[in-house]
């Protein structure tokens, strides 16, 4: 496997970590804090952009230098992020379909409590979750799960890299609904994001910088978007 251009710093690649566990396990609770304590009061998509404001301010300030050196790597090799963009949603559209399919086989019943969240409240306030979703959440996502999961990893030993990556990106997606999910619906859920998590690591390697898997992001969530607004 071929080496990125460009590596994470050590001080940004400890800062990412904080991130990462600030994000999950103090933001979303210092949030509501700050709301009820200002008396604001707050639905569950405008508090939800509130995170993905935050986190996406944060990760652009934190890897302000990765990104800029990340964007001279880009710009001389455009043809190969969109290429491997190209490439990664095919083999997405055929992973994650035939996923479907054998999840649905095991149980026609199966849904996912994350999309049907991120539905309601798009129906609800879609104009918010639609900027959030398609131009917020990529380059946060992408700079923790590729950034940092994966890019100082994967010099070294890259299959670990995708591996930490990829468990990560699905577990991510699944811990706000721990408890809620039988253990089967749990691993059906996980399987759902291994598609996604496989291509975007498969982007950024192929194309050699994070804005190709922020680029493949993008598209999917504005897909997404595009699905729930034709079921508005």
């Amino acid at each position: 496997m071929k080496k990125l251009p460009v590596t994470l710093s050590r001080t940004e690649f400890k800062s990412g970590l904080c991130l990462l566990f600030f994000g999950q396990l103090v933001l979303p609770d210092l949030l509501i804090l700050l709301f009820t304590a200002l008396g604001i009061p707050i639905t569950a998509a405008e508090l939800n952009f509130a995170y993905f404001l935050v986190n996406y301010l944060a990760t652009l300030i934190v890897f302000r230098k990765f990104l800029w050196a990340e964007l001279d790597v880009a710009l001389s090799n455009t043809r190969r992020i969109l290429s491997s963009v190209a490439i990664g949603y095919g083999l997405y559209y055929v992973l994650s379909n035939g996923l479907s399919y054998l999840i649905y086989w095991i149980d026609p019943e199966f849904f996912n409590l994350n999309d049907a969240n991120i539905g309601s409240m798009s129906q609800k306030q879609f104009a918010l979750m639609a900027v959030g979703t398609v131009v917020l959440v990529p380059p946060a996502e992408e700079l923790i799960f590729r950034g940092v999961l994966f890019n100082r990893i994967y010099a070294k030993k890259p299959l670990l890299a995708c591996f930490i990556s990829i468990i990560s990106f699905c577990l991510i997606h699944l811990l706000g609904y721990i408890g809620l999910y039988t253990p089967l619906h749990f691993f059906l859920a996980f399987l759902q994001y291994i598609p996604a998590g496989i291509i975007l690591c498969f982007a950024y390697i192929r194309s050699g910088t994070i804005f190709a898997p922020i680029l493949f992001h993008t598209l999917v969530n504005a897909l997404a978007m595009y699905y729930q607004f034709t079921m508005r």
